[in-house]
């Protein structure tokens, strides 16, 4: 679970993130963010941000099934969840 990581310092957290759900099969990241809820895809070296209907041309369906976003109020999503 990642909780509204922005771009600030994204190599700390939101980029080893993506990184694990599209290296481990048995992943899953739910990505609660109200402004930021593209997934960066890794290509020569250089991160791109790709947004969640656009994963399909980038990422296999696997990974975009194993990839949960929400942009609603985290407390109202939990609230709802748990």
């Amino acid at each position: 679970m990642e909780f509204g990581i922005g771009f600030n310092t994204p190599i700390i957290i939101r980029f080893p993130f993506d990184d694990i759900v599209k290296s481990y099969e048995n992943v899953y990241l739910a990505r609660f963010n109200r402004s930021h809820l593209e997934m960066t895809v890794k290509h020569n070296g250089n991160y791109y941000l790709v947004p969640e209907n656009e994963l399909d041309k980038y990422v296999s369906s696997d990974i975009k099934e194993r990839y949960i976003p929400f942009n609603e109020d985290i407390d109202m999503t939990l609230g709802h969840l748990i």
